[in-house]
């Protein structure tokens, strides 16, 4: 990148198989629109570079330490074309403390722990998310507050995938939430007892899977209202929770699939 015939205002997407760390003069490709598997340095001012980039459209940034949050967040909100972004952190008990995001954002995805509260409506990572926001991953957040409240308020929301970011032993679908969520994942929240849904929440469901709930001890009450899904999946359950699958009346007439862990195979 440090080529003066390579760094140029026209380049407009740069893709790795792998990250890498931050090339020098990134800052001048300013109509960059894609950057993917960027890794963070220890360099002080490398993630000021992003600033520059304010056509960037999508952004996967890795091994983000949380000392470098505040930087990156005002580096984030100077990109108003902004719609996907993807952060991760240098390992899971990194916060990503990303209290300033751009509001044009649809997609996001966020590796690491979460600061308590982060995801409270009034709260400015939520505010961010609440205009246009249409696909939530949130993976280690490992919140202790329940995010559903917070979350069903998002109007836009089609996708939403909760991967070990919860915490807690009870998740509850209240009726008229999620109105437009196609898409459900619940994957390794080893605490998780219970999940329930009422009658009306989720109506546009498609998809549900449930991936390694090690604690949950009986079928998720109110499956039934989700009919007719196009996909129901239970992945790395125990053959004593295969059993009251099969044995449970809610699950009569639907199609559904699982696989075992592996210590049950």
């Amino acid at each position: 990148f440090a080529e003066k015939n390579i760094i140029s205002g026209r380049i407009q997407n740069i893709r790795y198989a792998r990250g890498v760390c931050f090339p020098i003069g990134l800052g001048n490709l300013t109509n960059l629109q894609t950057l993917q598997a960027l890794e963070v340095q220890e360099v002080d001012g490398s993630i000021r570079q992003l600033r520059e980039l304010r056509q960037l459209r999508s952004l996967r940034i890795w091994v983000v330490k949380g000392i470098f949050c505040e930087h990156l967040c005002e580096s984030l909100v100077q990109m108003q074309f902004l719609s996907n972004l993807d952060v991760s952190a240098s390992d899971e008990n990194e916060v990503l403390a990303l209290n300033a995001l751009p509001p044009s954002l649809q997609k996001l995805s966020l590796g690491g722990r979460l600061p308590e509260g982060a995801l409270l409506a009034e709260s400015p990572l939520f505010q961010a998310m609440e205009q246009n926001l249409c696909s939530l991953h949130l993976s280690w957040s490992q919140l202790r507050e329940d995010p559903l409240p917070s979350l069903s308020q998002l109007p836009n929301l089609m996708d939403l995938c909760l991967d070990k970011a919860y915490n807690g032993e009870k998740l509850e679908f209240l009726t008229g939430w999620f109105p437009k969520l196609k898409s459900l994942y619940l994957w390794d929240m080893p605490d998780l007892k219970m999940l329930e849904i009422h009658q009306g929440a989720m109506t546009a469901l498609e998809t549900l899977v449930l991936g390694n709930l090690e604690s949950m001890v009986e079928v998720p009450p109110g499956l039934e209202f989700l009919m007719p899904l196009q996909l129901l999946s239970f992945r790395e359950i125990t053959r004593d929770f295969l059993t009251l699958l099969r044995e449970s009346p809610e699950l009569v007439g639907m199609q559904w699939q699982h696989t075992l862990r592996d210590d049950d195979q």
